[in-house]
C-alpha cells in the first residue's frame, strides 16, 4: 500500500514538472500505470485534473474509458481525452486519433480529424 502511494506520488511529481516533449519519451510508462489505477488513486488524479494536469486528464479518461477504479463514463472519457489533446499531450492526441479513425468511444469515423490528431 504505502509502495503503491509512493510510486503514484513520484510519477504524478514527474508528471507536473515534466514537458511535453519529455513526456513523449514516457508513454508507454504512462499506459501501464493507467491499468494499474486504483478506486484509491482517484480522489488525487481528479484533485490534479482539476488543477488542470494533462497527464492527470489523460490517466483518468483512460480510468473512465477502462471503468478502472471508476464507473465506466466514455463521455467523461472522451471530454477528458480531449482536454489533454488540446494542452499537446501527445499520448491523448494519439488516443483520440485512433478514436476518429475506428469510430470508437462514441466518436463518429472520421479519417480526416484523426489525421488532424496524429500529425
Amino acid at each position: 500500500m504505502l509502495r503503491r502511494c509512493f510510486v503514484f506520488f513520484v510519477l504524478v511529481g514527474v508528471a507536473l514538472a515534466a514537458t511535453p516533449a519529455q513526456l513523449q519519451n514516457s508513454e508507454d510508462v504512462l499506459r501501464v500505470r493507467a491499468r494499474k489505477l486504483t478506486a484509491r488513486d482517484i480522489p488525487l488524479l481528479k484533485q490534479k485534473v482539476a488543477a488542470g494536469n494533462a497527464v492527470s486528464q489523460w490517466m483518468l479518461a483512460h480510468a473512465y474509458q477502462a471503468g478502472t477504479g471508476i464507473p465506466k463514463n466514455e463521455a467523461e472519457a472522451l471530454k477528458l481525452y480531449q482536454k489533454a489533446a488540446d494542452k499537446g499531450l501527445s499520448v491523448a492526441q494519439v488516443d483520440l486519433g485512433t478514436f476518429y479513425h475506428s469510430g470508437q468511444l462514441g466518436v463518429s469515423k472520421d479519417d480526416g480529424e484523426a489525421m488532424r490528431w496524429f500529425q
